[in-house]
């Protein structure tokens, strides 16, 4: 199993995330999201991730996600 964690992108200032950036850089590793998609350790190009992500597009626009997954799970 490959360690994991979650950020809380309500966090002030993203500290959290921005030290595990630091860190990750410093052991030189790569990020990967829930999708599979990979990233170097570098605040733009995780924010990037971050950004199209469904827990940003909840905290964005919650009614538009939840209706999108719905959507989703529909029995075709």
């Amino acid at each position: 199993m490959m360690p994991h964690f979650r950020a809380d992108l309500r966090e002030d200032g993203l500290k959290f995330l921005n030290e595990f950036i630091g860190i990750a850089k410093k052991y030189d590793c790569l990020l990967m999201d829930i999708q599979g998609n990979l990233v170097i350790p570098e605040q733009k190009e995780v924010y990037k991730l971050a950004k199209i992500s469904n827990s940003y597009k909840f905290l964005t626009n919650p009614k538009e996600i939840l209706s999108s997954l719905s959507n989703d799970n529909k029995i075709k």
